[in-house]
């Protein structure tokens, strides 16, 4: 028999401008008082399967199997006059158009905040803003016996159920030690590496030479995405590797 056992739910955003515009984005009809914002919207789904848990924070027990799954992301682009980005009405255009896509409203006012000051920074420009919002779920699973562990594994690989627990999740994410963030060591791409070629949080490719955090698990990120994720969470985006939290 298996159980549910604690489930949490994590949350990131970040802004920037594109370095070039957006294939075929000349094209789309707009007016010239309006602004590209391409939205987009990465999930990040794990489940973690132990026999019974240990409580024991100073004795952290490792899963006996750990599933993850990205799914594809999803963008959408919108044109919208520039008194809307720079919060000149309020950002209601854009407050809804978070919440179409299911952003809690506690959420909207740092990134409508964020939006308005990469606009600033813009200038004439109208390469397009890039909004990424990552969200992450992990759920815990506590089992009875072992040879349970694959049909456990197999039964939350059905879609339906990963996005009822993507939306039942709601616990508090703990930080990553300021130390453990300072610490990371700093790699160079090279193409032909065995790293992924894209960081998996602000799904932007890396250039060959480009400057990357490597957290101790080997995975890496631009250093500005990870560092802004552990200051939310004590988890690696994708293997789920525990840095030292507060």
């Amino acid at each position: 028999m298996s159980t549910i056992s604690d489930e949490s739910y994590d949350f990131l955003f970040r802004v920037f401008q594109s370095r070039q515009p957006t294939k075929n984005l000349s094209k789309t009809p707009h007016r010239l008082d309006e602004f590209p914002i391409e939205f987009r919207i990465c999930e990040l789904q794990g489940v973690e399967n132990f026999i019974g848990i240990n409580h024991d924070d100073d004795e952290p027990q490792q899963p006996l199997s750990f599933f993850h799954t990205k799914l594809p992301t999803m963008t959408r682009t919108v044109w919208l006059p520039i008194r809307e980005i720079l919060l000149q009405e309020r950002g209601f255009c854009l407050s809804s158009l978070l919440s179409d896509m299911d952003v809690s409203e506690e959420e909207h006012e740092p990134i409508l905040q964020e939006i308005a000051s990469v606009a600033r920074l813009a200038g004439t420009s109208r390469f397009p803003i890039i909004v990424v919002l990552l969200q992450a779920t992990l759920v815990v699973v506590e089992q009875s016996e072992v040879d349970e562990t694959h049909e456990v594994i197999e039964s939350h690989e059905d879609d339906q159920l990963l996005d009822m627990i993507m939306r039942e999740s709601e616990s508090k994410s703990i930080p990553a030690t300021k130390s453990s963030i300072e610490a990371l060591e700093k790699v160079r791409f090279q193409h032909g590496s065995e790293s992924a070629g894209e960081c998996m949080i602000c799904t932007q490719e890396f250039q060959t030479g480009l400057e990357l955090a490597c957290m101790p698990c080997s995975h890496v990120y631009h250093e500005e995405c990870i560092v802004q994720w552990l200051e939310t969470s004590h988890f690696c985006p994708l293997c789920r590797y525990t840095m030292p939290h507060m």
